[in-house]
Order: C-alpha cells, then sequence, then structure tokens
C-alpha cells in the first residue's frame, strides 16, 4: 500500500515536471524558427510558386503568438513582380522584417516589406508596374487574401520590396496597384494581425515579424 502511494506521488512529481518544462520547449522551438509543418505542404529547395511566412506577433492583451501563411504566387498574371518577389524570398530578404502599417477601416490591410520599417525604404531595385494604368492587362481583383506591391504615389514603376495583403475586399485598387498572388493558407493569421493595435500613421504599437519567408510545394 505504502509502495503503491510513493508511485502515485512519483508519478505526480514527474508530470508537475513536465508541465513546467512544455513552455520552455515552446519558447525553444520559436525562438529556433521552427512553426512546424502546414499541412498540405511540403519545404521546396526549388524556387516555386507558394511561398510560406512565419510570423510573430502581440495581441491587444499583450499574449505573444506565432502563425503561418502559404502564398500562391501568379506569374501568370504578373511574371515581372512574381520574380522579384520570389528572388527577394531567395536571398532571405524578407527574414526579420516587420508589418510597418495595418489599415482597419474603408479597407483592412497588413503592409511590410521595407527593411528600414517607416514605409521609405526597399530593395535596391524597382520594377515595372503590371496594372491596367500602367499598360499591363491585370485581372487579379484586390479582394480578400489577394497580395499586392505598393508603390510611391509618384510613378507607376516604383514598387521594390513592400508589398500589402488584404483582410477585406477593396476593387477600387484595380488598375493601379500589380496584385500578384493570394493567401491559400492562413488567413485567419492574416485576420489576427489586422487587429493588433495601432497608433498614429497605421503604425503598429508592437509590429508584426516576418522570422522567415521560404519556399514550399504542395504535396502530391
Amino acid at each position: 500500500m505504502k509502495k503503491a502511494s510513493t508511485l502515485r506521488l512519483l508519478s505526480l512529481l514527474l508530470a508537475l515536471l513536465c508541465m513546467s518544462a512544455l513552455p520552455l520547449l515552446l519558447s525553444s522551438c520559436e525562438e529556433d524558427g521552427s512553426f512546424g509543418k502546414i499541412e498540405g505542404y511540403t519545404a521546396s529547395e526549388d524556387i516555386t510558386e507558394y511561398v510560406r511566412m512565419d510570423l510573430r506577433y502581440k495581441t491587444a492583451g499583450g499574449q505573444e503568438k506565432t502563425g503561418s501563411i502559404v502564398i500562391r504566387l501568379y506569374s501568370s498574371v504578373a511574371p515581372i513582380t512574381v520574380a522579384n518577389f520570389q528572388e527577394l524570398v531567395s536571398e532571405g530578404f524578407y527574414d526579420g522584417l516587420i508589418f510597418h502599417r495595418i489599415l482597419k477601416s474603408g479597407v483592412s490591410i497588413i503592409q511590410g516589406g521595407d527593411p528600414e520599417g517607416t514605409g521609405y525604404g526597399g530593395s535596391d531595385k524597382t520594377i515595372k508596374g503590371e496594372f491596367d494604368a500602367n499598360g499591363w492587362l491585370n485581372p487579379l481583383s484586390h479582394t480578400r487574401g489577394v497580395i499586392s506591391m505598393a508603390r510611391n504615389g509618384y510613378s507607376y514603376n516604383s514598387a521594390s520590396s513592400q508589398f500589402f495583403i488584404l483582410a477585406s475586399d477593396y476593387p477600387y485598387w484595380d488598375g493601379q496597384y500589380a496584385s500578384f498572388g493570394e493567401v491559400v493558407y492562413g488567413m485567419d493569421v492574416i485576420d489576427a494581425l489586422v487587429a493588433v493595435p495601432v497608433g498614429a500613421g497605421d503604425r503598429p504599437l508592437d509590429p508584426p515579424l516576418i522570422v522567415t519567408a521560404s519556399f514550399v510545394a504542395p504535396e502530391q
């Protein structure tokens, strides 16, 4: 009887130790960028038309969260834009950058890809704007989940590395910006990022982070 009680006590202590170690294990996974497998997709060493982004953000209550999205690129719609985005992903350009702008009223978007984190930076080159106003037929409408290139208001050919993802429909931008893909996994994560608190200039108080961007492929 005494032996059984001792065993039960040891089992309880072991369970408590495992539970106390769990947050440390999870924290370690977050720190080394291990976000786990996404069902239906596999990591690819080749450049594909599917990009995975692992993200970290804080809720309005200050709780740290992580999540992943998969973006499908459409080279048939915007080949120059897609090739530029693929090149930046392959270089690791987006790893460690933030989403510096979140719009919540009128249209809901998250915008990132600026190495300066200010909204004024970019990569070392600009590309042709693949949209109707610039002489390029682009049929991909700015609807929920679509990714499009940001640019300045002075030049149609000023897009570089900054992009935005829509969490709501906004077809008024059709023909004015180069849409080039859409989120096919993880729109709940996009919705969570849109809910992040913002301050002046639509800047997040605690900007969400792109931990890594990498290529994946649909499982056969």
